[in-house]
């Protein structure tokens, strides 16, 4: 006969969450008094704070959909961890307006003059712009918190004695887990990357057309940001130089994967 367990929140709890809201408090006035100091490294901070749980809460919702999928019973005592975490969504969300007051503070292609003179940033006008980026940060924010919602539900379902729920919390969680990945791959793009006008696959250098070291104007060639040859070299042979010489088959004291001489 199996028994069944009731487990209940520690008694200090009332305490624990008090110290919480204070601590809470007085990191919001600290914010306050860095935001009226200095708006730009105000903005980035909190950009840079929000990711960081932002990415608890992904990621224990991808860990989630992963045990899911996987089955076995190697997930089952953190299960409730994730699905919890997973359910700070709606306040991450709610927490996401500051970034979305700053931008003129975070992102430059949200000024419109440097958007009309610099060339870089009017062949990524289409992409980079305030409306698309909202709205593209809507669809993020509405998928991440409909998979929260709906896997806690299938969840409480499966807790109650639904059999279908197992299944159906292993269909969703396949297409959650693309839809994870992609969102997240684009985050990466329209939040960080975007900070900078240019990134370094954009930078290019003019090619030598080979007679009076003069630049055609037809050709650009993007930069190759490489160490130098031997230095590569070198590194990629630290591992194999570091087994024993025994071990390599080969006499001691003799290397025999570089030339003594350059």
């Amino acid at each position: 006969m199996n028994a069944t367990k009731t487990y209940n929140a520690p008694a200090d709890i009332d305490a624990r969450r008090s110290r919480s809201l204070v601590i809470g408090v007085a990191a919001l006035v600290l914010c306050a008094i860095g935001f009226f100091i200095n708006r730009d490294q105000f903005f980035r901070a909190w950009l840079i704070g929000y990711m960081l749980w932002l990415g608890v809460a992904l990621g224990s919702m991808g860990l989630m959909m992963i045990h899911h999928l996987s089955g076995g019973g190697w997930g089952m005592v953190v299960r409730r961890v994730w699905e919890a975490s997973s359910r700070t969504l709606p306040l991450l969300t709610i927490l996401f307006i500051p970034v979305a007051l700053g931008m003129n503070h975070l992102y430059p292609w949200t000024h419109t003059e440097l958007m009309q003179t610099d060339e870089v940033l009017k062949h990524k006008a289409m992409y980079l712009n305030p409306t698309f980026f909202l709205a593209r940060s809507a669809v993020y924010f509405l998928g991440w918190n409909w998979l929260a919602w709906r896997m806690t539900a299938l969840s409480r379902s499966q807790d109650e004695g639904d059999i279908d729920a197992t299944r159906s919390m292993q269909r969703l969680s396949g297409f959650g887990l693309v839809f994870l990945g992609l969102s997240i791959t684009f985050v990466g793009v329209d939040w960080f990357m975007s900070l900078n006008r240019l990134h370094d696959s954009d930078r290019v250098v003019p090619a030598h057309d080979g007679h009076d070291g003069a630049a055609h104007p037809a050709v650009a060639l993007r930069r190759l940001r490489q160490a130098h040859a031997r230095v590569r070299d070198d590194v990629g042979l630290l591992p194999v130089l570091a087994v024993p010489a025994g071990l390599r088959g080969e006499p001691e004291g003799r290397n025999s994967l570089r030339a003594d001489a350059d």
